[in-house]
């Protein structure tokens, strides 16, 4: 196993990490109580991190696709905000592009 492999795994184990820390922050009983700001955001947080796991979990995953994916899904949803009907609709898409951009 090369250097490269090893700095790709650990790319791969580092986004798997950030996912649990996500997941760990909302406690499923205290998720109802959230404001609705917090709780559209942790709908955002909750859609992305099941995304990348599904990903994650495909047999001999590289980290090259799936920052292809969250770039992708990045651009989707620039596309989105462009023609975007209302500042609501507009705030939770802009609000997914920046979690997905932690992501990179």
């Amino acid at each position: 196993m090369s250097l490269d492999d090893i700095k790709k795994l650990l790319s791969l184990e580092r986004i798997r990490e950030k996912i649990f820390k996500i997941e760990n922050m909302y406690h499923p009983n205290l998720v109802a109580n959230l404001s609705k700001e917090m709780y559209d955001l942790y709908l955002i947080r909750n859609s992305i991190c099941n995304q990348l796991l599904v990903l994650l979990n495909q047999k001999d995953i590289e980290i090259d696709k799936v920052l292809d994916f969250i770039k992708e899904k990045i651009k989707n949803s620039e596309k989105r905000l462009k023609v975007a009907k209302n500042g609501t609709e507009a705030e939770e898409i802009k609000a997914a592009i920046e979690e997905w951009k932690q992501f990179l």
